[in-house]
């Protein structure tokens, strides 16, 4: 990757309107970037559609199921299509209901100078991702409104007795179940490489792309433990990263998301957390609803246009300050940050 241009990636599932609508204004705010947009869904957006946005496709036969490892798939195969394709020397990986906050220019210009390979918006460890061996499981067809009620007034009742051995839980947007077996003491073996948790959506230096696709193929122990862990997509590439002490890595949101307790689905934006995002250095925030009202819209794009002394730089989270992005660890507390030294440790 030579050129000094940025190639925003975006992983889109639904909302062809949404699309195109951040595909435009990335155009605006960057006019030199390459962007691409990858999906699995026939007639999602076309070519046609795009190429006036001087944006491309990327069809891809990986049906992500939220959560598993076909969404760590997805992105990894993206990110080997954007090497092959596209001569960039950062690529951005964004979901496709991310939205632009920042001039994109300055930003990247930003970028540059602070002159790490990885911003990674890095999350508290969750130790039950990989002390545990996950599984999904499909519940009856039959009635299933009745017997995952049931079964989540079953497990509620006697969750605390069991934790200790078996975990069962449903994914908000998902009617599949994950069952997750707790590794036996004797026969637990610590992860291959460190674990670092974070967000999927990241961005990274043509070198840092190909370490990390370098160490997928070749480290199959590292690939087939990561492949029962739970929320692959947000421990397996980050630590894959953390595993090249080579590589200059940053604890910084690329996009604002913030999660509230147990939900797997960032919080809709709206101008409040539009506020919030405001007060990080992302670039874009998440996520933005197919029937967003104007003025969310219209205040993300207000955002764009400040000066450089009204945005927060680029620059490492401390360990232990309060972040406004990541997962929160219970009701009513804010998320904590653990910051890159504490995670490498």
């Amino acid at each position: 990757m030579s050129s000094s241009r940025f190639c925003y990636v975006l992983m889109c599932h639904a909302d062809p309107g949404g699309i195109l609508r951040v595909v435009g204004r990335i155009r605006e705010l960057s006019p030199d970037a390459a962007i691409v947009v990858r999906h699995s869904v026939p007639g999602l957006v076309s070519r046609e559609d795009l190429e006036p946005l001087g944006a491309t496709a990327h069809r891809s036969d990986i049906d992500i199921v939220w959560g598993d490892w076909s969404m760590t798939r997805a992105a990894l195969e993206a990110l080997e299509h954007v090497r092959r394709t596209v001569d960039a020397r950062h690529v951005v990986l964004l979901s496709g209901q991310d939205y632009p906050i920042r001039d994109l220019a300055a930003w990247e210009d930003e970028v540059r100078r602070v002159g790490v390979d990885a911003l990674i918006d890095v999350y508290p460890p969750m130790t039950d991702d990989w002390h545990y061996r996950w599984w999904t499981v499909e519940p009856p067809h039959v009635g299933p409104v009745l017997v995952r009620r049931a079964v989540k007034l079953g497990w509620r009742l006697v969750a605390r007795r069991f934790r200790s051995v078996v975990m069962f839980y449903q994914g908000r947007r998902d009617p599949r179940w994950i069952l997750g077996l707790r590794r036996p003491e004797l026969l637990r073996h610590p992860a291959p490489v460190d674990v670092l948790k974070g967000a999927l959506w990241v961005t990274l230096t043509g070198r840092a792309v190909d370490s990390l696709l370098q160490r997928h193929h070749e480290d199959r122990r590292t690939r087939d433990f990561f492949r029962t862990v739970r929320i692959p997509d947000e421990s397996y590439i980050q630590s894959l990263l953390l595993a090249d002490d080579q590589l200059r890595i940053m604890d910084c949101p690329t996009t604002f998301a913030r999660f509230r307790y147990d939900e797997w689905s960032p919080t809709w934006l709206d101008l409040d957390e539009l506020a919030l995002a405001a007060r990080t250095p992302a670039a874009f925030a998440r996520k933005l609803p197919a029937d967003v009202d104007d003025a969310v819209v219209a205040e993300a794009d207000r955002l764009c246009a400040r000066r450089g002394d009204e945005v927060p730089a680029i620059e490492e989270a401390i360990p232990g300050e309060v972040k406004l992005t990541g997962a929160e660890r219970a009701p009513g507390l804010p998320p904590v940050a653990t910051g890159l030294a504490a995670a490498r440790g």
